[in-house]
């Protein structure tokens, strides 16, 4: 085989190479109560959606397995307290609800040697209204690991109106968190969210619950940037390579 600069360059071009693009698009999406895997080998997700503070009437997912989550407004028996509640009372502040410490809880993490940008999490917020009952304001929000939860990245509020008809009346609407910036870019370690909901009604009542469906995480991954050390060690191979396929070009012409 004919040694030719083109195939020099090429292998050069291969050896520097720091990033090699993987997944991309939508990571991952929690919609119902099935197993959830990543798109490839490149990062992992936390398989089904957690529960910090698992009580009764606060479910992982609905009977039906359609809805990946749901929680009642108003506490009964076994069920003091839940995601949006605290002993039967509403929580009527983002800072309540945290201080309740119940959320929901997914995580994302890139696999060894390989780097995760995120873009955008979203979600659909859902407020239920049973026959006959007083309106119902329910306020989404969500929290990362990224800065250990201090700051909200994302927040939705829907109020599902008074209910004068004999059925259950709903409204729903997408959280999101729109384009995620810098900070969620070239992570190494994992990142997990909380999602926490807070409520408001003249009359909470055990028929008010707030839905959360269609979880779902963008980004792309790709391999990490060499270290320095390994960088100038690959730099170095890059030049022989290119001196070895000049001295073998001349051996050609001769």
């Amino acid at each position: 085989m004919k040694i030719t600069m083109k195939h020099t360059l090429l292998a050069l071009g291969i050896i520097l190479s720091p990033v090699a693009w993987a997944a991309s698009g939508q990571l991952v999406l929690w919609d119902d109560n099935a197993s959830r895997t990543a798109k490839d080998d490149t990062y992992t997700v936390s398989s089904t959606i957690g529960i910090s503070n698992p009580v009764a009437n606060v479910n992982g997912y609905s009977s039906g397995g359609n809805w990946f989550s749901r929680l009642r407004v108003s506490a009964s028996s076994g069920a003091a307290n839940n995601v949006a509640i605290g002993t039967g009372v509403a929580s009527t502040s983002e800072a309540a609800a945290v201080d309740l410490g119940n959320y929901f809880t997914f995580s994302i993490k890139p696999t060894d040697g390989n780097t995760l940008t995120l873009t955008e999490v979203a979600a659909k917020v859902q407020g239920d209204v049973g026959a006959g009952l007083e309106a119902l304001t329910v306020t989404a929000f969500l929290r990362s690991s990224v800065d250990n939860y201090a700051s909200t990245i994302a927040t939705f509020t829907v109020t599902t109106p008074k209910n004068e008809g004999t059925g259950t009346a709903t409204q729903f609407g997408t959280l999101t968190t729109g384009t995620l910036g810098v900070a969620f870019s070239g992570l190494t370690e994992e990142v997990t969210f909380r999602l926490y909901a807070y409520v408001q009604s003249d009359a909470p009542n055990w028929t008010h619950i707030v839905r959360f469906d269609n979880i779902r995480i963008t980004g792309s991954t790709a391999t990490a940037i060499p270290e320095p050390a390994t960088t100038a060690l690959l730099a170095g191979a890059a030049v022989m390579l290119a001196v070895w396929g000049m001295r073998l070009r001349r051996q050609q012409k001769v």
